[in-house]
Order: C-alpha cells, then sequence, then structure tokens
C-alpha cells in the first residue's frame, strides 16, 4: 500500500473522527481491481513478507515436523538425565516426559549425591597425603 491509498475514501470512511461534511458512505465502493493494487513493493510488500514468513514459521512449527521435535527433544533430555551432563532439575524431568519422581529420579538424585561426596572426599584424602608427605620431608629435614 502507499500512502495515497490511505486517502481513499472508503479508508477515510473507517478512520475514528472522520466526517465527509455531514454525508457519510452507506455503502463502500471502490473501483480499484485487485491487479491494480500494489502488494509487491513498499511497505505493503514488507508486510506481505513478514506474513508469509509467518505463517510459514508458525506450519513449521504446528506441522508434521513438530512430531519428530518433540520426539527429538524427549529423547535428549532423557539422554541428559542418563548421562548426568545437567543438573537434574523439573523441567528437564519434565522435557523427558517424567511428570512423576519416580524411582529412577529418585536414583539420579542418589547417584549425583554420592558423586559429590566421593569427590569431596578424595580431595580431602589427596589434601591430608600431601600433608603427610610434606611433615615426613619436615622431620628428614630437622634430622
Amino acid at each position: 500500500m502507499n500512502y495515497n491509498a490511505l486517502l481513499h475514501p472508503e479508508v477515510l470512511a473507517s478512520k475514528p473522527g472522520y466526517h465527509n461534511n455531514g454525508t457519510e458512505l452507506s455503502t463502500l465502493n471502490s473501483n480499484v481491481t485487485p491487479e491494480e493494487l500494489n502488494l509487491s513493493q513498499g511497505l505493503a510488500g514488507t508486510l506481505v513478507d513478514k506474513i508469509f514468513v509467518h505463517k510459514a514459521e508458525e506450519a513449521e512449527l504446528s506441522g508434521a515436523n513438530a512430531v519428530d521435535r518433540v520426539k527429538k527433544r524427549k529423547a535428549t533430555a532423557e539422554e541428559n538425565l542418563k548421562s548426568h551432563d545437567k543438573r537434574v532439575m523439573a523441567g528437564l524431568i519434565a522435557a523427558a516426559g517424567k511428570f512423576r519422581l519416580s524411582e529412577d529420579i529418585r536414583d539420579y538424585v542418589r547417584e549425583r549425591i554420592q558423586e559429590k561426596e566421593n569427590r569431596e572426599y578424595s580431595r580431602q584424602v589427596q589434601k591430608k597425603t600431601l600433608m603427610m608427605h610434606f611433615m615426613q620431608k619436615f622431620k628428614l629435614l630437622r634430622i
């Protein structure tokens, strides 16, 4: 559309507060054929292009690919739960299709806690071993 189309009497009649010298159009008649409308260039062309792009994106999200995308997202979430790549959180559990805290989730959480405790224990043992090593060196130096 171009600016002149906005000045058309049919468009102006729909504008709030517009009065055509006391006479109103009872029926909207147009002598413009659809072929004469400029829908490929300018603002109208841009809007039409955006509408097509939006419709294509919408069709992609709700089309046949949507089912495959949901299955792939669910499989990825289940894989992340099993491999412990991510923290076990409600969103990840729901994405995996698990809406109840079952034994699997309990076991995942327990394994994560056990791994964390084992890592902390290993660090403490390593610090203790290092301390004992330095104490022996210190005793050798005193002698």
